[in-house]
């Protein structure tokens, strides 16, 4: 949009001058001004002062932007704040946790943005960043309103951010969570997820591992372990738009097969994964083993479900060992704890 804009300021300027010309023409071998000025000094001159003025116009957007944002450096639990860009200095792994009014800047490395919730926008373009996307050095992305994202580096690398952020080294600390004991089944599998990138906290100080987990958080989870691939293919459903920040993994999960939605048209992306979708989704990651010589310990697992397979088998594999030592509670709610130890359990 910048070029086209800056080529049509050139193209004018290039008619006018044209037409004074026509006026007061010199001779052939005489011309009043030569092409080569007009190649080398009179185009690029008027392209860079339309550039200039096409980026003050996209400054300006941005600053009105941020005026509409509350800032002050009030105090936010887990986040600092910084009133002008400061420099921070990013290991392999880590990301900056920005939130509403946030503007980040990679000085140095590579990185890529995962937006949690809301819109980013690159600054230099004026274009909304999807999930997923690398960072490109020197451009500022900037937090919109009712936006959570993480701009994690994948070697290391400087950046630059304002207003309120919250920074996570890449070799998390095994304390960084104030409700993950250590004596806690999920322990490990806390940790091992967020060192892996597979998910953040609830907070920076809290994981919530008794919180439910929506099905969009889980495939999520699932994208982020086999490596955040780009989805190609249709979107069959109308409850997952391409603004959202599990749009790349539902895509990812339809497209091999990993779910079917929850209708032909619908995912549910805000509902609560059960265990059984969990274990369905696991098992169809894996590839659909047949839990062969596998015997059935559940009374609320018939071999009639579509989830029956996918039981048996995590059983097997030591995913899982059931609510009880006779029941799997299919329908109950999966929890972030439980989502982690899965994934855990299988991956690690």
């Amino acid at each position: 949009m910048k070029r086209i804009a800056a080529a049509a300021l050139a193209f004018i300027l290039l008619f006018c001058l044209s037409s004074a010309m026509a006026g007061n023409a010199g001779t052939a071998s005489d011309p009043l001004i030569s092409k080569s000025y007009i190649d080398d000094t009179f185009i690029p001159a008027t392209v860079s002062s339309g550039q200039a003025k096409i980026n003050s116009a996209l400054q300006a957007v941005y600053d009105e932007a941020v005026k509409k944002i509350p800032s002050g450096g009030q105090p936010k639990p887990g986040y600092s704040f910084t009133g002008s860009y400061k420099v921070l200095d990013l290991e392999p792994g880590a990301y900056v946790t920005g939130i509403t009014g946030t503007s980040f800047m990679l000085l140095s490395g590579k990185g890529e943005v995962l937006v949690s919730s809301g819109t980013v926008i690159d600054v230099s373009t004026g274009q909304e960043i999807k999930s997923g996307s690398a960072l490109a050095l020197r451009q500022r992305y900037f937090c919109a309103e009712n936006t959570s994202a993480d701009f994690k580096v994948s070697d290391t690398s400087k950046g630059a951010v304002v207003n309120y952020y919250a920074v996570s080294a890449g070799s998390a600390t095994d304390d960084s969570f104030s409700d993950v004991a250590p004596d806690k089944y999920y322990y490990d599998a806390v940790y091992w997820a967020l060192r892996q990138g597979i998910t953040t906290g609830d907070s920076e100080t809290t994981f919530g591992p008794d919180k439910s987990c929506t099905r969009a958080q889980v495939v999520t989870f699932l994208w982020r372990a086999a490596g955040s691939p780009k989805p190609t293919g249709q979107n069959p459903f109308t409850d997952v738009t391409s603004d959202k920040y599990y749009y790349a993994a539902v895509m990812w999960a339809v497209k091999n097969g990993i779910t079917n939605g929850e209708s032909a048209t619908t995912f549910g992306p805000d509902k609560s994964c059960t265990r059984a979708q969990i274990v369905t989704f696991l098992w169809r990651f894996s590839g659909s083993p047949k839990p062969s010589g596998s015997a059935n310990p559940f009374t609320d697992v018939a071999s009639g479900q579509y989830y029956y397979d996918a039981v048996l088998w995590a059983v097997k594999e030591g995913i899982t060992k059931g609510d009880s030592d006779t029941t799997f509670a299919p329908d109950k709610p999966c929890t972030r704890a439980q989502t982690v130890t899965f994934l855990y359990r299988l991956l690690a």
